[in-house]
């Protein structure tokens, strides 16, 4: 089946201020092959597995642009091409 995608950090309706601290809990049946993070729509870490059938995402980056709200996604896909994500709004 597609992976579970749940984001940890940050909560929706967080404040940012210069960077964003990203924690994300990630699982599936197949091995995820690949993971990435956006922000607004644009891929910002594209991570190339394997990552297996479990994997604790941790990672932090700095925004080109901040809007007054932003929207963070996490995106996985298997070795089978099933995607997954889950998606958080962030304030700055």
């Amino acid at each position: 089946g597609p992976p579970q995608v749940t984001i940890t950090s940050p909560s929706a309706g967080d404040f940012m201020t210069n960077s964003v601290n990203v924690a994300a809990k990630l699982t599936s049946s197949d091995n995820m092959t690949e993971i990435a993070v956006l922000w607004n729509g644009v891929v910002v870490r594209d991570l190339p597995g394997p990552f297996g059938t479990s994997y604790d995402l941790s990672l932090a980056f700095s925004p080109q642009l901040f809007g007054g709200q932003n929207l963070l996604e996490v995106r996985a896909l298997t070795a089978s091409g099933n995607p997954g994500k889950d998606d958080v709004i962030v304030y700055h």
